[in-house]
């Protein structure tokens, strides 16, 4: 919705229906909301890997030693 507002704004801004506000405005907030989805994401996979790393242990932990 983000990437949808920043694109129609300028359009507007170019036919004198919106100020100069709202496009930046629009902007900064489609820049915010991809900033967030990226964070999102990468805490997403910092947990997977932390999951993963628990998991691996666990079953490290009940498999015989070598001889």
């Amino acid at each position: 919705a983000a990437t949808e507002q920043r694109d129609l704004n300028p359009r507007a801004y170019q036919n004198e229906l919106v100020d100069t506000e709202k496009v930046i405005s629009a902007q900064l907030l489609e820049a915010l909301m991809i900033a967030q989805h990226d964070k999102a994401c990468y805490d997403h996979v910092a947990l997977q890997s932390q999951l993963d790393f628990l998991e691996g242990t666990a079953v490290l932990k009940r498999l015989p030693a070598p001889q």
